[in-house]
């Protein structure tokens, strides 16, 4: 259990308990896998993939873990481009067109939870 876990009391899902070694240098290994990565998420969470990414089924999980502890989130699929699209937006006008609305969504996203924490 991580700091967070420990400081709100939380033993759900996301924080599985565990009192095994090999299970605790496993999550520092896999830190960056959200169904491993010990977290807290304390305001609405967005994840977007593509529907050929090789771990979209780690991404729904996700989404359906942060469903049952009734946490805003949103999982936005994107079906038209491949793995990787973010980084061509160079390449193809659409791409790009993409890439400005996913960059428009995050600072809509930053600009909820700055006006959340200021009021």
């Amino acid at each position: 259990m991580n700091d967070l876990a420990r400081r709100y009391n939380i033993d759900g899902p996301l924080f599985p308990s565990s009192s095994s070694t090999k299970k605790k240098k496993r999550n520092k290994k896999n830190v960056l896998a959200p169904l491993t990565n010990p977290i807290f998420p304390l305001t609405r969470t967005t994840t977007t993939t593509d529907i050929i990414h090789p771990f979209i089924d780690d991404n729904v999980e996700f989404a359906r873990r942060l469903r049952d502890l009734n946490v805003p989130h949103h999982l936005n699929v994107v079906d038209e481009f491949p793995h990787g699209f973010l980084d061509f937006g160079f390449a193809a006008t659409n791409v790009a067109q993409y890439n400005i609305e996913i960059i428009n969504m995050m600072l809509n996203i930053l600009k909820q939870s700055e006006s959340i924490h200021t009021d």
